[in-house]
């Protein structure tokens, strides 16, 4: 199971690409919200299980 506990510290690259994640999501329609937040989800999902395997292997 992954610890989801431990946060590298944040980058100022890292707070400007938030900022600019939620400018793109503050001016698209309701709908294509929905589907990049599913479609993120599952970025999200594939990277977990990728981390996962490579601690296995380890």
């Amino acid at each position: 199971m992954l610890n989801m506990d431990i946060q590298k510290p944040l980058t100022s690259q890292d707070i400007e690409d938030g900022n600019k994640i939620a400018l793109l999501f503050s001016t698209i329609s309701e709908s294509k919200r929905d589907q990049a937040l599913i479609y993120l989800s599952a970025l999200r999902d594939r990277q977990m299980l990728e981390d996962a395997g490579k601690v296995k292997q380890a």
